[in-house]
């Protein structure tokens, strides 16, 4: 997950804290009871998906284990930003 930018980082974490989304009317994928957008455009979706970080099917997008991990490791700082050395 380190090599992802802030951005899909910050998405992945919305949705794995959130369980699941919709991809709504607009092709957002929302999350919540009241369907809040997550900011994230769609070839930030097809980077996590294609990470094997996030799957989807029928208008649903949900966490995989390797999404929900990498998610946990960068939440106890065992993920670390790269700094180019």
């Amino acid at each position: 997950m380190s090599h992802l930018k802030s951005q899909h980082r910050t998405m992945l974490v919305e949705l794995v804290e959130a369980g699941h989304g919709i991809v709504d009317a607009s092709g957002r994928v929302c999350v919540g009871p009241i369907r809040r957008p997550v900011a994230g455009d769609a070839v930030g979706w097809l980077v996590l998906m294609s990470e094997g970080l996030i799957a989807g099917e029928d208008g649903h997008v949900m966490p995989t284990e390797a999404g929900r991990q990498a998610v946990a490791q960068f939440a106890n700082g065992r993920v670390r930003e790269s700094r180019g050395q």
